[in-house]
């Protein structure tokens, strides 16, 4: 493995600091909030992106029957 996700701070010490040294292992170790995170990062859209996105929407909403200007009877 190129990389470990360690789910605690215990673990990530034990595996940076203990065992990454001992065997001398080639590997990054990260915490698995980091690996979410890092797999969040997102492109912001182009234009036509945008524009694209909202003609699809504005399609399913006629298809559904929705309406977020309607009053809801709760």
């Amino acid at each position: 493995a190129k990389m470990v996700v360690a789910p605690c701070h215990n673990c990530r010490d034990q595996i940076m600091k203990a065992i990454t040294p001992e065997f001398g292992l080639d590997i990054e170790t990260k915490y698995l909030w980091e690996l979410v995170a890092d797999s969040l990062v997102v492109e912001p859209w182009n234009e036509e992106e945008v524009q694209k996105a909202n003609e699809l929407r504005d399609a399913q909403y006629e298809r559904d029957e929705i309406d977020l200007d309607a009053e809801q009877d709760w």
